[in-house]
């Protein structure tokens, strides 16, 4: 088996990533006529927003969503002049995504783990997929597809930066590049910023990277910080300026957030999350 996996290696992954783009579409194209929820409106007025378009009503009764996604769907709405184009084709773009956090996985298995046989590599990175939402998230334009696949880019990448290399300050601002886009693509993604920023540091420590990795890490992530911040601005005036709601999504509104989590009915709805989690 071992023998036939590496013979067929590549005509394996092809198939596989054409399942994965297939899966992602099943239902796409059958499906009535789509109709645009709160969350893809607002993705939706953004991307509009930075194509020249005015979507703002759209997003007017949700809350503000972060920018990155939209920065993807934005060239779609200057390729395609009709809207039902325009939401097939980020259909399309999703499941590309998708086939690209098929492929990371796999490799990022192959790091983890170069003794197993690829075709078991291959199932699970297939399945990791799969069990992500792979046949519904992709026929939405939501930022789902998008977040597996630079979130699986970014643990590559640290198994990467683990390895011996002369180019590994390039690594280093790639790796930067990638966490914060993907705190851009969804803000609950600082826990990824935290989390990468710690295993910089316990790298440093540890004498894993050089002085100059360390500084070129978190230069690069602060400058992106700031660079970010007028953007979002500008999103929240011109696309959420009428949302009364825009706040909810922001880190704003998270001392509420905890004030309701920890009273008594937070707590009961806390614990019915979390068993709905389980028993999904």
């Amino acid at each position: 088996m071992g023998d036939f996996m590496k013979k067929n290696r590549r005509a394996a992954l092809i198939f596989l990533a054409a399942a994965v783009f297939a899966c992602g579409l099943l239902d796409v194209f059958t499906a009535p006529p789509p109709i645009l929820v709160s969350d893809e409106a607002g993705y939706v007025s953004i991307a509009a927003f930075f194509a020249g378009a005015d979507w703002s009503d759209a997003a007017a009764a949700g809350p503000y969503y972060s920018f990155g996604y939209p920065l993807a769907l934005a060239p779609l709405f200057l390729i395609f002049n009709d809207p039902l184009a325009f939401y097939y084709a980020g259909a399309v773009l999703n499941s590309l995504a998708c086939v690209a956090a098929f492929y990371i996985l796999f490799l990022t298995l192959e790091k983890i783990a170069p003794t197993l046989e690829k075709s078991a590599l291959m199932g699970a990175a297939f399945i990791g997929v799969a069990a992500s939402g792979l046949f519904i998230r992709p026929g939405l334009l939501m930022s789902e597809p998008f977040l597996l696949a630079f979130t699986s880019l970014s643990y590559y990448l640290f198994f990467l930066l683990t390895e011996p290399s002369d180019k590994k300050n390039i690594k280093i601002l790639l790796f930067s590049l990638v966490n914060f886009y993907c705190y851009i693509l969804h803000q609950k993604n600082i826990a990824l910023l935290i989390a990468s920023a710690i295993l910089i540091t316990l790298m440093f420590a540890a004498k894993k990277i050089s002085r100059e990795n360390f500084l070129v890490y978190f230069i690069s992530l602060g400058a992106l910080f700031i660079l970010h911040l007028p953007i979002k601005s500008l999103v929240k005036e011109k696309v959420f300026a009428a949302s009364l709601l825009f706040e909810i999504n922001d880190f704003g509104y998270a001392p509420s957030r905890f004030k309701i989590l920890f009273s008594l009915p937070g707590i009961i709805g806390a614990v019915k999350n979390v068993l709905g989690e389980i028993f999904y």
